[in-house]
């Protein structure tokens, strides 16, 4: 084995660093903090550092076995709270990786192939905890490393530390927003827009807000809006977006893992600063897993009622925010990052939050109407909790064909010249809509203290030996088909290997009975304390009854390993049962206390069927369309209907069996249509409509 090592000293393009004395570490200066809550500029978490690191002058080689060689650099910053890295110029052989990582975290690392490396050669490292990190590359001893590390980021703010808790003291991390914000989990009102919000991390460094919009195409195009401000300058290097980044109980500080983060290349499509409005292309759709919307849109040119906000300030989770109203005016209180002022009358004035304010971070978020359809972006102002008054956002309307832009966004939104002046939100699901269902509400208060008389957790490991525990779902004459299971533990501990079982029962009085799917020997590791974690089912399960969800517990020779479910009292559901001594038993039987009542932190994400019931399937509110189910037919309602067409996303048509026409609806026999997406095309006297529907869920 030969190692050696590359000492050459040379100066950054920016910021010069030192080599530590004996050892091949690059140390980068100390992490400081920088101005980072200030809206209308970009909101830091890092100090970024231009470099151009490559092994050509850094770091050190060794050969191995095989005639394969490593390269490794290790990067260091004091009292950094995160680093990360990003690496420009990379080919790959199909037999080279990359391989980045914390020290204290090497089994954590990030690994990037051929495969998975994004065209145009660029890497952006995930952001690790800790003032250090190591690149690797592995390759052939015969073949130069291909790549360049062009910027280092040392963090001076915590991004991804627990929400498991809250925080007397909140400053200096980023989660830690001000203490008037309200989660947009709190309130129902949300539940389709806030699926839209993301939170941005641009070149590793800085964070903001951006949308998923939706375009009149529908056809799911990952547009993200966003404030030019937000994303530095037009030639940015990376964009991370954060979906489902919130917490799934109003006010309870217990986080949700259910969420992704995409971070392929993205394509900067709109850019305007002088009207600080930005939109990209995201390098791939968010998947149906996370239940993206992709919210819709109104040019109108005035708004009256409620107005809404939901964002990431100081790159917490999902909040959202009310005001009085929106008029227009143009701001001029704040400079681009070029010093450029903005255009005239470009904004929305929001002159009062009622509920809730913005911050730095909220930056590029979505302002939304009374009826939910999104308005403006914001750009900045000078709300606070204590002096909640005058953000601005900039108009969607106004910004629509504007000049100067590297294109324009109705060319972007509006592909196909429709001129429409309302776009619908949607779901762009590509054969079933997926639900998470609980009994547990997100008002509940929940908890998973240690019960002295059990001698351990109620839902969890204890003395009294509670093997299994599983909550009850009624299917009330639906038809489900579960997909996965969420399981949110207090405590997850495995010191020793110990393992748990994922079961369905199906239900006998009340009570578990027979095992309908199961997954087992999971590592007690693989759950997230202070988290809601998704664990999905190797193959989806459907059934039209009752049936009970849950875990069985390895109890094995350790008492250290140990998993404890959160559970809450608030809700009269009664769904709780608990395994004892072989018997399945509800809680007040359990606890020989009448009449109390206990449900678990354990849910479901699946596709939910009504019967025979009529429900909602799609709307055009522009043209006055709605599409409803009820068991194999689509009644099509409106006013001046003629016609109606189904197509597959091919564009081929689709015979239909039978079709009828009655006062005011269209009725559409659609029990021989296969699963799938599909469009309905739809004549009236006003002229035509499009509607995406979702067929055999």
């Amino acid at each position: 084995m030969i190692k050696y090592c590359l000492s050459a000293l040379f100066a950054l393009l920016v910021t010069s660093y030192l080599r530590a004395e004996e050892s091949d570490w690059l140390i980068f200066p100390q992490a400081g903090a920088e101005q980072c809550d200030v809206k209308g500029r970009p909101t830091y978490f890092a100090n970024p550092h231009q470099t151009d690191i490559s092994p050509r002058n850094s770091g050190y080689y060794e050969s191995l076995a095989d005639g394969m060689a490593l390269w490794r650099v290790g990067i260091a910053s004091e009292s950094a709270a995160n680093m990360n890295v990003i690496l420009e110029d990379v080919v790959l052989l199909p037999e080279e990786r990359i391989k980045i990582y914390a020290p204290s975290r090497p089994y954590e690392a990030q690994i990037v192939t051929i495969m998975n490396l994004a065209t145009n050669g660029i890497v952006q490292s995930q952001i690790v905890k800790g003032d250090s990190i190591i690149v690797e590359h592995w390759g052939r001893v015969d073949s130069e490393p291909q790549l360049k590390i062009t910027r280092v980021n040392c963090g001076f703010m915590n991004i991804d530390r627990e929400q498991g808790e809250e925080r007397a003291n909140k400053v200096g991390n980023i989660g830690d927003s001000s203490s008037c914000e309200v989660d947009a989990t709190c309130n129902e009102e949300y539940k389709d827009v806030k699926q839209s919000v993301c939170r941005l991390i641009i070149d590793g460094a800085s964070f903001g807000t951006g949308v998923l919009i939706n375009n009149t195409s529908n056809d799911g195009t990952p547009y993200v809006a966003t404030a030019a401000h937000v994303l530095l300058n037009s030639k940015i290097k990376t964009c991370i977006a954060d979906f489902n980044f919130e917490r799934p109980l109003c006010k309870e500080y217990i986080s949700n893992s259910d969420g992704e983060r995409i971070e392929d290349e993205a394509e900067l499509v709109v850019y305007s600063e002088i009207h600080d409005v930005a939109i990209l292309k995201l390098g791939k759709k968010p998947s149906e897993d996370i239940m993206p919307y992709w919210a819709g849109w109104d040019l109108s040119k005035s708004h009256d009622g409620i107005v809404h906000c939901i964002h990431h300030p100081m790159g917490d989770v999902r909040k959202a925010s009310q005001g009085k109203g929106a008029r227009t005016a143009s701001y001029d209180s704040d400079k681009t990052n070029n010093n450029l002022s903005f255009a005239k009358n470009n904004h929305w004035l929001v002159g009062e939050w009622t509920v809730g304010t913005t911050e730095g971070g909220s930056s590029g978020s979505g302002l939304f109407n009374k009826d939910m359809y999104l308005i403006g972006f914001l750009t900045g102002g000078t709300a606070t909790c204590h002096r909640p008054y005058n953000d601005y956002f900039w108009r969607l309307e106004n910004s629509w064909e504007i000049e100067g832009a590297t294109t324009t966004i109705k060319s972007v939104l509006d592909p196909k010249g429709t001129n429409a002046t309302r776009c619908e939100g949607a779901y762009h699901y590509e054969t079933k809509k997926l639900e998470q269902v609980f009994n547990i509400e997100i008002s509940d208060p929940v908890t998973a203290d240690n019960n002295v008389d059990f001698k351990g957790y109620i839902a969890g490991h204890n003395g009294v030996k509670t093997t299994a525990i599983a909550e009850g779902y009624n299917t009330e004459e639906k038809s489900v088909e579960i997909c996965g299971i969420y399981l949110a533990p207090r405590k997850s501990m495995s010191f020793n290997g110990q393992t748990f079982n994922v079961k369905v029962w199906s239900d006998k009085d009340g009570m578990p009975d027979e095992v309908l799917y199961e997954k087992n020997d999971l590592s007690n590791a693989t759950l997230k304390q202070k988290k809601l974690n998704y664990i999905p089912f190797d193959e989806s399960l459907t059934t039209e009854n009752a049936f009970h969800i849950g875990i069985e517990f390895d109890y094995g020779m350790t008492t250290s390993d140990t998993i404890s479910l959160y559970y809450t009292f608030a809700n009269q559901k009664d769904g709780a049962r608990f395994k004892n001594n072989g018997t399945w038993e509800r809680y007040c039987d359990m606890v020989g206390v009448d009449g109390l009542k206990c449900d678990l932190y354990i849910g479901y994400k699946g596709v939910v069927t009504n019967g025979g019931e009529e429900t909602l399937v799609n709307k055009d509110v522009v043209n006055d369309i709605m599409v409803q189910r009820k068991g194999n037919k689509l009644h099509i309602i409106g006013t001046d209907l003629k016609t109606v067409s189904i197509y597959d996303v091919m564009g081929r048509k689709i015979n239909l069996q039978k079709i009828n026409k009655e006062a005011g609806q269209i009725i559409v026999d659609i029990s021989s249509v296969q699963k799938g997406v599909y469009l309905l095309n739809i004549t009236t006297q006003r002229g035509q409509s499009t509607i995406k529907v979702y067929e055999g869920l």
